[in-house]
């Protein structure tokens, strides 16, 4: 996997959608990757709501090797209610549906791209995701 581009975060009545393009190197098959959702601070103490992609996960043979292949993919910078606001329904649906849509066109230099969708069971995260939402109402306050 070369990587990952054009990824967005869509929200509407059928739930959310991470929507995600990733440009493969000619001879790659694997195209596994994993999404994280997460709240990052920044070096200037500014927060922003992000979501991560773990890649190559074939090739990890470590922690350190998944951290390497780990970034940032899309973000909400969090310095407007509005976005706060966004933030927390994001993972609000997540809660309460208990999954969201993923998508995928992965392209590469010498063949057809090839989409493919999923849906992501995210049941096991609904703890964690109560966490992220509590933090996102205390930091909405400091506004």
């Amino acid at each position: 996997m070369d990587k990952i581009d054009n990824a967005s975060v869509k929200l509407n009545e059928n739930g959310l959608l991470v929507d995600v393009k990733i440009h493969m190197k000619p001879n790659d098959g694997d195209g596994l990757y994993i999404v994280h959702f997460a709240i990052v601070q920044e070096e200037d103490d500014v927060f922003k709501f992000s979501v991560l992609a773990t890649t190559n996960l074939s090739d990890a043979k470590t922690e350190e090797d998944l951290m390497e292949n780990t970034s940032e993919i899309w973000s909400l910078p969090l310095n407007s209610k509005k976005n706060f606001e966004r933030a927390r329904l994001i993972l609000a649906t997540m809660v309460k549906d208990g999954f969201y849509y993923q998508r995928t066109i992965y392209s590469w230099p010498d063949r057809e791209d090839v989409e493919k969708a999923d849906k992501q069971d995210v049941n096991q995260l609904r703890v964690e995701f109560n966490k992220l939402l509590n933090i996102l109402r205390e930091k909405q306050k400091q506004l």
